[in-house]
């Protein structure tokens, strides 16, 4: 005796079999990216990685950059709305809570933030520009308003939004295997950005 496959079964299995292509194509092109470079890697070193064809491919994504950008913009989505609601807390939160932000984006995106960090082609701009400059905008204003409230090492909002920019995600890398990596993390970002006078939060 044979069954037929509910219409919505069939659905459902064809949107977990695209889901999974999909990642599969995405995880390829972050690791490669973060490894080589952005242009350095090509479509079809993806698809070699991945296991699909150029076939494929194109019933996804219409280029390499439009592929990166779709797991880039979650990651700045979510970054954004993490600082946002640290915006609301009181100041003497403000840079730890953005140090915790950067723990979270690692946790939940963290090939993305190592090809973002591996990023040398200016073509990739225009797919990520909304959400690159609105996780750069809110964090300048986590920024200013831990300067205004005489936080920053450098009292300087620009400068320490440069330190963060330059140093956040290689040092996320650097102590990813180390089994006291996060609190080490915590307390190297915190003594780059934090004024000396400032409360420790870290060490209470």
């Amino acid at each position: 005796m044979t069954f037929a496959t509910a219409p919505g079964g069939a659905t459902a299995g064809r949107a977990r079999n695209r889901q999974r292509v999909r990642l599969a194509l995405q995880n390829s092109a972050v690791r490669l990216v973060a490894e080589h470079g952005l242009d350095k890697v090509s479509v079809e070193q993806i698809l070699s990685d991945a296991g699909y064809s150029r076939r494929t491919f194109y019933g996804y994504f219409a280029n390499k950059l439009e592929l990166l950008a779709s797991v880039m913009n979650p990651a700045f989505d979510e970054g954004a709305l993490i600082l946002e609601s640290i915006l609301k807390q009181d100041p003497e939160n403000l840079l730890v809570g953005t140090i915790e932000c950067y723990l979270t984006l690692w946790a939940h995106h963290h090939e993305a933030l190592l090809a973002i960090a591996a990023l040398n082609d200016p073509g990739i701009a225009p797919y990520i520009e909304s959400g690159h400059q609105k996780f750069g905008s809110v964090l300048k204003r986590v920024l200013r308003k831990a300067a205004d409230a005489g936080l920053l090492r450098n009292r300087d909002a620009a400068y320490s939004f440069r330190v963060i920019s330059r140093t956040a995600v290689p040092l996320l890398k650097i102590y990813a295997a180390h089994p006291d990596g996060a609190q080490l993390y915590r307390e190297s970002m915190l003594a780059l950005l934090q004024a000396p006078c400032a409360d420790d939060q870290y060490t209470r």
